[in-house]
């Protein structure tokens, strides 16, 4: 009975030290085989993973994935409420040099305008010099 304690209590320890150096030493573990090359740069949601470089063929089945996601309809809404957004702010922007800032009328009606090819109208629109102020610009042609 005593020597099969003492077997038990040996696996214990073994166990122990394997579990130590498992996570302990996983990063050290993972390297040496692994194809991924370690930088001193840190990951960075908006520009990227900066701290790994993976191999050629990891990336073209990671952007496999993107070119798939962008054909979404998801991924298209998306695009489209940011180049809605982009038009509203650059035409208030540009109304703002020509005419001066806009009263909340006016800020207000180019907000509420969903339509791209209408806010690219009143881009092009604002370069006649017909027009003369906020009101004239946001008028029905």
């Amino acid at each position: 009975m005593a020597s099969e304690h003492n077997r038990s209590k040996e696996l214990d320890q073994t166990e122990s030290r394997h579990w130590l150096l498992t996570t302990d030493h996983w990063p050290l573990l993972m390297s040496l085989n692994s194809k991924i090359e370690w930088t001193d740069a840190t990951w960075n949601p908006i520009r990227g993973c900066t701290k790994v470089r993976y191999p050629d063929d990891l990336v073209n089945q990671l952007l496999e994935g993107i070119q798939t996601m962008r054909e979404s309809t998801t991924y298209q809404a998306i695009l489209r409420e940011g180049r809605i957004t982009g038009e509203q702010k650059l035409l208030l922007r540009q109304g703002t040099k020509r005419f001066g800032e806009p009263d909340a009328t006016a800020v207000a009606a180019i907000e509420a305008i969903q339509d791209i090819d209408r806010l690219e109208a009143l881009g092009e629109r604002i370069l006649d010099p017909g027009i003369r102020d906020w009101d004239d610009l946001l008028r029905t042609p």
